[in-house]
Order: structure tokens, then sequence, then C-alpha cells
């Protein structure tokens, strides 16, 4: 509360002038009351304050003092980058806030799995969600042993006093270069004939198995009958089914099937393998 100097009433009408320390901001204000809240003010901010009495002739001035704002929670990051640098890592980087309004100790940054690219989880599974939290004093992090070919969610947010809001961005990992799901066989669909076998498989129902797109199947036929010509054939599916109509009667065959990606990139280590004996041929002679 002011008073003018050898009176004991207070002030009815004074002039507020208010500049920042910068000259961003520079106003003049009249007030009838007494004490009067200063708003609107830029947090963590040096002003000077000049309160004057007003009069219709002149104003005196009352008061001078150079006043600092306390620090607030700082405004939205600056621009937020996420690169996938591997298929189990992100880099993030981001800008300060343009309005600090304090000293930003720390940047809260957290990671959430969202999803898996390679499969839709059904009702009632339960889903990889993975995700952890990072304080740093940059404003750049790297993160690394998360899930191959998923969704990700990075939430960035800075600190003075309190936390500012936070800044959200997608991101997906890159798939696998080599497939890491081993396909499955139906038992019950092996139909086998003299000189054809049919078959089907299923992919790997376990969504942290499927890193990659499939683009189709790698099927590689070897014929290990003693009898036989030893010739191995490869061929190629874009369905999950086999239809080897190239048989030998009575001939034992091993049978490799193997996810390839578009690249056209198997891995050995992730196959499936079958053996299968084609049965006798029979021929019916009738005599006449």
């Amino acid at each position: 509360q002011v008073k003018e100097e050898g009176s004991n009433c207070p002030v009815d009408q004074y002039i507020i002038e208010l500049s920042s320390y910068d000259q961003s901001t520079r106003q003049s204000r009249l007030y009838r009351s007494d004490p009067t809240v200063l708003t609107g003010l830029t947090p963590f901010t040096n002003y000077s304050v000049v309160m004057k009495k007003y009069t219709d002739k002149k104003s005196v001035q009352l008061y001078q003092s150079n006043v600092f704002t306390l620090q607030a929670a700082p405004g939205p990051i600056g621009s937020l980058e996420v690169i996938s640098t591997s298929t189990t890592s992100l880099n993030i980087q981001w800008d300060k806030p343009e309005q600090p309004n304090g000293i930003i100790s720390h940047y809260n940054i957290s990671y959430r799995h969202n999803g898996y690219l390679g499969c839709t989880v059904a009702a009632g599974a339960i889903n990889d969600q993975s995700r952890g939290t990072f304080r740093v004093n940059a404003t750049e992090l790297h993160i690394q042993d998360l899930t191959p070919y998923s969704r990700y969610t990075i939430m960035v947010m800075g600190y003075t006093v309190a936390y500012g809001p936070s800044i959200m961005k997608s991101i997906e990992t890159d798939q696998t270069e080599l497939p890491e799901e081993t396909p499955v066989l139906l038992n019950d669909s092996i139909k086998i004939y003299p000189f054809s076998i049919y078959f089907r498989w299923k992919p790997s129902q376990d969504c942290k198995d499927i890193k990659g797109i499939i683009s189709q199947y790698k099927v590689i036929v070897d014929d290990v009958s003693p009898w036989s010509a030893g010739t191995k054939k490869e061929y190629s599916s874009n369905t999950a089914r086999f239809d080897f109509k190239d048989a030998i009667p009575y001939t034992k065959y091993n049978i490799y099937i193997l996810a390839m990606r578009p690249s056209g990139k198997v891995n050995l280590n992730k196959m499936l393998n079958i053996t299968l004996q084609t049965t006798e041929y029979s021929k019916k002679f009738v005599f006449v």
C-alpha cells in the first residue's frame, strides 16, 4: 500500500509505469485502488516499476524499483524430431522452449510401445506395453533396446519449478533385415499321392516374432531316396500353401519353407523343415 509522503491518507489515484529489462514490454496504467496486483507479466523477467501520484496538473514519483518475477512452468518445447536409427533404436532431438519462463533444470522424455505393425493383437491378448522415462539436461536422447517393426509414442516436456506442456510424436521402428518368424505346419492339411504332395502352413501367431513384411515364401524340395535323381528344386509361393506336382512315386522328400522379405532375403535359421514320402503307384492292367 502506497501513501503520499507526509500524509496518513492513501493515494487515491496513481500511475504505474512498467517496463521489462529488454524493453520488450512498456506500459503505463492508471489505478484508483490500493493495493493493486499487476497481472499478465512474463515469468522470470526483470521489470522496472515506477509509481507516480496523479493530479490534474502534474504527477509526482512516489516509488521506483526493479522487480524480478518468479519462475513458472515453461512453454512447450520447440520442434520435435524423432528418427528411427535401427530396428531397435530411436534418436530424439528437440529445440528449447521459446518461453522458458525460468531456468530449465531438465527435460522429461517418455516412450511407450503402442502396437506391432506386423499383426493385430486379438482382444484379451497381452500386448507389449513396454515403456520408459528419461531425464536429461541436453536437447537430444538416443533410446535403445526397443521392439523392431513397432509403433511408439514419444513425449517430451521441460521442467523449471513445474513441468510445461508435453509435445508428442509417433514413430515406427524399422523391420529386421531377415525374417524372425518360423512358419507352422498345419498337419491336418497334408495330402500325399504318388505324383503330388499338398500341404498348408500358417505364419507365426506370436506378434513379437513378426518383425517385418513377409512378401512371399520360398519352398525348397530335396528328394533323398536312393533311386531318385537327388535333385533340389526351389519354388516361391505368395500364399501359405504348396502343391508339389512334380513328385516321383514312393520317394522321400525333405521340404523347407522360409519366409521371405520383399528384398528376397530369408533366414536359414528360421525355416520349417518337414519330411514326406509319396505313395506307391500301381498300374492296374485289364486283361481282355
